[in-house]
């Protein structure tokens, strides 16, 4: 087991206010004060603050002064504190010569172990002789002493003893050193008090003991130092054979205490047996309960402790026990890289961890759980650090089901109080990525989180559990690498899972650091040309290189505090296209005109430095820039490689090509040509009609001309015309040839027919194209002549009268057509309008020949017919068409000019006037009233005569 050594000089042995009996320090070199060589012993001398020697026989002595005069009481002084360095591990002995004697004896002497290397060795003399079944008592406690002699092992041995000094007490640490050899081991000055059973030192340097009780206890006395200096009481223990993990309650009593009246300082704490060794730092002025713990100088003379009760299965193992001031705690910081280092991390077996298992292997401590539901958690109970390490970092893996963030807490041990207790739980949380590999975290578990997370961080903590998850399936298992607490945060480099670049661009990266200042980046094994700038950990690669496999990038960030790895994949793809191959033809040539139709390719040279040449796609096409897809038309092969095109149609022709590496990327196409194709002949195509028809006399014959097309010359005007055209009415023919550079001939024909299809042209005598006539009056047509452009003047004559009879024509309007036919049998016309119209009225006759008629006012009147003729019409019907105001059936006297009238059929109206005069000439009719005749009356006497009226047939009455 681990030892510590503790107070390397006399000075440091010396317990502040006990008075050393007899103290030889060997501080001044040269100085043996008073010891002697007493046999077998060479290069015996005083130097570098030890008396120095080495053994040369069986039986070496070396021997302190005769003190006779100044004897050391036994029973006031039984410490004997030896520091002691030995190059072997060897049974030491040393002689005691008690006043009453002179020489020394087998009896009054003790024998205990050294190991190889300096210790400092604490014997409880009188106990010591007890535990080689001496009478402690009788030999020293109730004796003086005035010589000792120190006899080591045999042999070669070299030995230097850095101080010899006996006390009445001890120095308060004891690490259990004095192990058993040839002779039982000692502890030191420690003793089993009360139901405890095979209490031993073993060979391991522990105290060991099993309890046959419920209050077992063991302590050491008699004591004397300064409790307010040596207020830390130190205990490393190991207890195993519980029935259980669970967390273990031990006690610690110091006697008697300062300030109360229980007489004794109780101080409980707790561990976790079943889990390896544990280190418990209790701060003895804090927590306590009953009396005081700090007092003066000697209040303190017994220490105790009072194990926990179990089974007498269990056993009860304790490596060191000490009482430490503040200064003997390192404030350096503790790591465990690669899971090593002070302590042992185990797997936790207390609830709800019971089935956490841990395998340390490889340098790493992989956790896993067989009971579900329960979280896995690892813990390191054996070690004490200052709280000014608060950064606590671990570099860990997680393995879950799927990626996914996984919660883990860190809890700690300070005072002797138990991990994570209820309602003040030392613990921080956080979160760590899953199926990410092994990333570095860093926590200050010196900031506060929050309840129920608000323990502090601070005196002496002593235990570290980290807990991983909640108990949830799918976490599979945890790996954890290195382990450390620190005095300020070393790098956490942000997580890289895997980056990606191309060969055709700059690739860069500046990391992210999570913890740490005043950091230098760095890298590891990167490929050729990448840098990384070591102030900003900014990473450039300026060139990337295709790897087929992915590069395994490496950064680390150091400050004073240590150094973060971070590695991450990064994969190169291949963005470059590859070069192109040469092309060439083995059947046509650049800028060459050829019949055959199948252009035949070769090419080869097509490289691709990074995934290869993979395969080729390729257009023929008669445009230069023509696009040529992604589809692998033919794969890559042994150089050269060919293709033969199909038939192709005339034409400018070029062969367009990409080259496709493995990694799919394309080249731009690169084009061989043109070549030209020539199997068709031209296409000559007239200008205007393939027939011409030209008018004789009339038409001249123009040239239109042919054009011709070709489908690699173009198009131009057909120069090669042969036939010629007369003026004669028939047919001629005009020929067109054009022939290609490919020796392709066209030919086109037009045909160009003169025709006399004008008829002859008739003039009307006077140039008149109307005539005039009356109805029913004999007319005389005018001649007319002819002229052709062909024949000449044939005769003209009236082919068509329209119904027109000259000698006796009927009103209308009538088309006489005069004609000529030329000897083509062209006719040609003139027309004659002929317009008859009626323009005489039809002559009116009333009956009688009479002219006038005269009435009677009054009596009707009786008005003559009257009949009409017209020249075109014939008889007409006659109506009176004005009567004047008359009125026949009582006409008034005047004259009257009765109209009468007859029309044609042309609107022509004929009349004749009949005056009809009305008279008045008959008087009025008058009767006297009453119907007198005659009337009597006596003479003398006043006569009234009747009245009368009159009537007249003009005027009335």
């Amino acid at each position: 087991m681990r030892k510590v050594l503790l107070c390397a000089t006399a000075v440091m042995l010396a317990s502040v206010g006990a008075q050393a009996q007899k103290n030889w320090g060997f501080d001044t070199a040269g100085n043996f004060e008073g010891w002697t060589n007493g046999g077998q012993i060479t290069g015996f001398g005083v130097s570098g603050g030890s008396l120095n020697f080495t053994c040369a026989g069986g039986d070496p002595i070396v021997q302190s002064p005769d003190f006779i005069a100044s004897p050391l009481v036994g029973s006031a002084n039984a410490w004997l504190k030896l520091d002691l360095e030995s190059s072997v591990t060897g049974d030491y002995q040393i002689f005691f010569i008690r006043t009453d004697e002179t020489l020394p004896s087998e009896l009054n002497s003790i024998f205990f172990r050294v190991q190889a290397g300096r210790s400092l060795y604490q014997i409880h003399v009188p106990r010591r002789l007890g535990d080689l079944a001496k009478n402690g008592t009788d030999l020293w406690t109730n004796r003086s002493i005035r010589q000792f002699r120190f006899d080591p092992p045999g042999g070669t041995a070299t030995v230097k003893i850095h101080s010899f000094i006996v006390e009445s007490y001890p120095h308060p640490d004891w690490p259990f050193n004095i192990l058993p050899g040839g002779f039982p081991g000692h502890a030191s000055g420690w003793v089993p008090l009360n139901q405890t059973s095979n209490f031993q030192v073993t060979a391991a340097g522990a105290v060991s003991m099993n309890i046959t009780g419920g209050d077992p206890h063991f302590g050491v006395d008699p004591l004397a130092f300064d409790p307010y200096v040596f207020k830390y009481l130190y205990v490393r223990q190991n207890h195993t054979g519980f029935a259980s993990g669970e967390a273990a309650t031990s006690q610690t009593f110091s006697f008697p205490g300062t300030g109360g009246s229980y007489g004794f300082v109780y101080n409980p704490f707790q561990h976790y047996p079943n889990n390896g060794a544990a280190t418990i730092v209790l701060d003895m002025t804090t927590g306590l309960d009953y009396d005081a713990w700090a007092g003066a100088y000697g209040s303190i003379t017994q220490v105790r402790i009072d194990p926990s009760t179990e089974a007498n299965a269990a056993t009860y193992v304790y490596d060191h026990i000490a009482l430490r001031t503040a200064g003997d705690f390192s404030s350096a910081a503790v790591q465990w890289p690669a899971m090593a280092g002070t302590g042992a991390w185990v797997a936790a077996q207390h609830t709800p961890y019971a089935g956490s298992q841990v395998a340390l292997a490889g340098g790493a401590a992989t956790l896993t759980q067989t009971t579900g539901g329960q979280p896995m958690a690892l813990l390191n109970q054996d070690f004490v650090v200052d709280a000014a390490n608060r950064y606590l970092y671990l570099d860990v893996a997680a393995n879950t089901t799927a990626p996914r963030t996984l919660t883990f807490y860190a809890g700690w041990a300070v005072n002797g109080q138990e991990f994570a207790a209820a309602g003040n739980a030392r613990q921080y949380t956080g979160r760590i990525a899953t199926n990410a590999g092994a990333n570095r975290y860093v926590v200050d578990l010196g900031a506060a989180q929050g309840a129920p997370f608000n323990g502090a961080w601070s005196g002496l903590p002593h235990g570290l559990l980290l807990r991983f998850g909640d108990g949830e399936a799918d976490l599979s298992s945890v790996v954890v690498t290195n382990v450390g607490l620190l005095p300020a945060a070393p790098p956490e480099i942000a997580m890289v899972s895997t980056e990606s670049a191309t060969n055709a661009a700059t690739y860069t990266k500046t990391m992210i650091l999570n913890a740490g200042t005043g950091v230098t980046w760095g890298l590891s094994g990167a490929p050729a040309g990448m840098t990384i700038v070591p102030s900003t950990g900014e990473i450039s690669w300026p060139t990337p290189v295709y790897s087929a496999s992915a590069y395994t990038i490496t950064v680390t960030a150091t400050n004073a505090q240590g150094t973060d790895t971070e590695a991450f994949a990064l994969s190169v793809a291949d963005a470059v296209a590859p070069s192109n191959p040469a092309l060439s033809s083995t059947s046509h040539t650049v800028g060459g005109t050829l019949a055959a139709s199948q252009i035949v390719m070769r090419w080869n040279g097509a490289s691709d430095g990074a995934t290869g040449v993979s395969g080729y796609s390729f257009v023929f096409s008669t445009n230069p820039a023509a696009a040529v897809d992604d589809t692998v038309d033919l794969a890559h092969s042994a150089d050269p490689h060919t293709v033969t095109s199909a038939a192709l149609a005339d034409g400018a022709w070029y062969f367009r090509l990409r080259t496709r590496d493995g990694a799919g990327n394309w080249s731009a196409p690169v084009t061989w040509g043109p070549t030209t194709i020539d199997t068709t002949a031209p296409v000559v195509t007239l200008n205007g009609s393939s027939t011409v028809t030209l008018e004789c006399g009339v038409d001249s014959y123009t040239e239109s001309g042919a054009a011709w097309t070709d489908n690699i010359l173009g198009a131009g005007a057909v120069t090669n015309i042969s036939g010629a055209v007369g003026t004669a009415v028939g047919d001629y023919f005009v020929t067109y040839t054009f022939t290609d550079n490919g020796g392709n001939s066209d030919s086109e024909t037009r045909t160009v027919s003169v025709v006399d299809t004008a008829a002859p042209v008739v003039a009307i005598d006077g140039g008149v194209s109307v005539l005039a006539g009356e109805c029913a009056v004999a007319l005389t047509l005018p001649g007319a002549t002819a002229s052709d452009v062909c024949d000449g003047a044939p005769a003209a004559t009236v082919s068509d009268y329209d119904g027109l009879n000259e000698a006796a024509p009927a009103a209308g309007v009538y088309d006489v057509v005069y004609a000529a036919t030329d000897a083509e049998g062209n006719t040609g016309t003139a027309t004659l309008t002929v317009t008859v119209d009626d323009t005489t009225a039809p002559v009116v006759a009333i009956d009688g020949g009479v002219s006038t008629l005269s009435g009677e006012c009054g009596v009707a009147l009786t008005l003559p017919g009257a009949t009409a003729s017209d020249t075109c019409d014939g008889p007409r019907a006659v109506s009176v068409s004005d009567y004047d105001g008359l009125n026949p059936a009582a006409p008034a006297v005047g004259v009257y000019d009765v109209v009468y009238a007859a029309a044609d059929g042309s609107g022509n109206t004929g009349t004749a006037v009949l005056t009809v005069t009305v008279d008045d000439t008959t008087a009025p009719v008058v009767t006297l009233d009453g119907g007198v005749s005659t009337l009597s009356s006596a003479c003398g006497a006043a006569l009234a005569l009747p009245g009368a009226t009159a009537a007249d047939a003009c005027d009335g009455a």
